[in-house]
């Protein structure tokens, strides 16, 4: 009988036929170049990355964030997911282009990753340090534990296919799920209409990174 995580690799590579993150071929007919890497060779490859900005497609398995309903309702939800993104740009850039085009002259400066428990290690990595609450006489502290998380930088630009499973790794509609999603309110702090959307994506959740001729297979941490 299969695991849930050897269910869930298997089912990775089977919705690789339906999501636009598939075709062999690049728009000039090209074969791509697989490559496949461990998550730790992902962290390398990102850390010293020299391609510049680059349009790319990403595929990801995740855990969402569901209201407390939902999370009574489901358990435990996995999403395999793609999305169209941008590797290697500038955030504090992208923010100051948009507030030019909207016509807003102050600079747009970034404030630290996660309330300065992140560091940005290159336009295409970062790392946080784990942390957690300690209450000592009624008053709360965020204590490190010690462990590191490292994450994908990237620009969001348009998700592309989502598909969602209980704990029980039965498919949930969209329809169904999606009202238990917790709201997204996006970046307060840009100034502008028009939000430069700026994500993370744990390495360890990244499955396949498209980009130029390149199609980078992640395999899965034991």
């Amino acid at each position: 009988m299969k695991t849930a995580k050897e269910f869930l690799s298997q089912m990775v590579d089977f919705l690789n036929v339906m999501f636009t993150l598939t075709p062999t071929y690049t728009k000039k007919n090209k074969v791509r170049k697989v490559i496949r890497v461990t998550v730790e060779q992902l962290q390398d490859m990102l850390l010293n990355w020299k391609f510049g900005s680059q349009p790319a497609s990403v595929q990801y398995v995740t855990n969402p964030y569901l209201i407390p309903e939902g999370k009574e309702k489901f358990g435990k939800v996995t999403k395999i997911g793609s999305a169209s993104i941008i590797l290697g740009y500038d955030y504090e850039n992208s923010v100051n282009k948009q507030r030019t085009r909207e016509g807003v002259e102050e600079k747009f400066a970034a404030q630290p990753l996660w309330k300065g428990y992140g560091e940005v290690l290159s336009s295409t990595l970062a790392k946080r340090k784990v942390t957690k609450k300690k209450q000592v006489k009624g008053e709360k502290f965020d204590i490190e534990t010690g462990e590191v998380i490292y994450y994908l930088r990237y620009k969001h630009e348009k998700s592309l296919r989502a598909l969602h499973f209980d704990s029980a790794m039965a498919f949930l509609p969209s329809s169904l799920i999606k009202p238990f999603f917790k709201p997204y309110y996006g970046a307060k702090n840009q100034g502008v209409e028009k939000e430069v959307v700026a994500r993370t994506l744990k390495l360890e959740n990244v499955r396949r990174l498209r980009f130029r001729s390149m199609e980078i297979q992640v395999i899965p941490s034991a």
